[in-house]
C-alpha cells in the first residue's frame, strides 16, 4: 500500500512539472528542431532581401556606362572644317566667289558646285577670309548667311590693297555660308600662288 502511495505521489509530481513547462513555452512545447527552423528561415529571408538590391546597382552601373560608350562618338565626331582657295572667274561684282581648291574639307561642309558651306550641324562657327583688290579698282566682298551678308572686308583704290574680315556666326543646321563680291573687283595670281582664301570650322 505504502508503494502504490508513493507511486502515485510521483506521478502526480511529474505531471505538475509538466503541466507548468507547458505554460511556460505559451502553450507549445519548444523543440529543438523548431528553433533551428525558424533560424534557418531568418537567414534565408536576410539573404533574399540582400542580393536583388546589390545585382540592381551594378546593372546600373554598367547601363551609365554604355550610354556613355554610345554617346561619346557623336560627340568627337562633331568635326566640322574646310579651306578653300584660288579665286575664279568672274573677278567682278556682283558675283559669288568661286574656288578653285580644296584645302581641307572635314565633316563635307564644303560643296564646291555651289561654292558654298552648309552647316552639318547647329553650333557656333568662325571664319575668316582674304582677297586683293584689282590693279584699277577698290573692292567689297561679303560673307554671306543665308541671303544676308554679315560682315564685309574692303580693299580701297590704291593699286592691290588687301581686304579681310572674321566672324564667328551661330548657325543653325543646312543654313549657307558664302562670299559675294558686292562691289568693285580683285586681283588672283594667274600662275599657282593663291591670294584669296576662305576658311571655316566648329568651335
Amino acid at each position: 500500500m505504502v508503494k502504490m502511495h508513493s507511486i502515485r505521489v510521483v506521478s502526480t509530481l511529474l505531471i505538475v512539472m509538466v503541466i507548468g513547462i507547458f505554460a511556460q513555452g505559451g502553450g507549445r512545447f519548444p523543440t529543438h528542431q523548431t528553433t533551428h527552423h525558424t533560424i534557418h528561415h531568418t537567414s534565408t529571408h536576410h539573404s533574399t532581401h540582400h542580393t536583388p538590391h546589390h545585382t540592381t546597382t551594378r546593372h546600373d552601373v554598367r547601363s551609365r556606362e554604355e550610354m556613355e560608350a554610345q554617346v561619346s562618338p557623336v560627340l568627337t565626331s562633331r568635326k566640322v572644317a574646310f579651306s578653300v582657295g584660288k579665286a575664279t572667274e568672274p573677278f567682278r561684282a556682283v558675283a559669288r566667289l568661286h574656288f578653285r581648291d580644296i584645302f581641307t574639307n572635314i565633316g563635307g561642309g564644303w560643296d564646291p558646285a555651289s561654292s558654298e558651306f552648309v552647316a552639318p550641324f547647329d553650333g557656333l562657327y568662325f571664319f575668316i577670309f582674304h582677297a586683293i583688290g584689282a590693279k584699277d579698282s577698290d573692292f567689297t566682298l561679303a560673307l554671306t548667311k543665308n541671303t544676308t551678308f554679315e560682315v564685309t572686308a574692303y580693299g580701297t583704290l590704291t593699286t592691290y590693297e588687301h581686304g579681310t574680315n572674321s566672324v564667328v556666326l551661330s548657325l543653325k543646321r543646312e543654313d549657307k555660308v558664302y562670299l559675294e563680291l558686292q562691289q568693285g573687283a580683285i586681283y588672283e595670281n594667274p600662275g599657282n600662288e593663291t591670294y584669296t582664301t576662305f576658311t571655316g570650322f566648329i568651335i
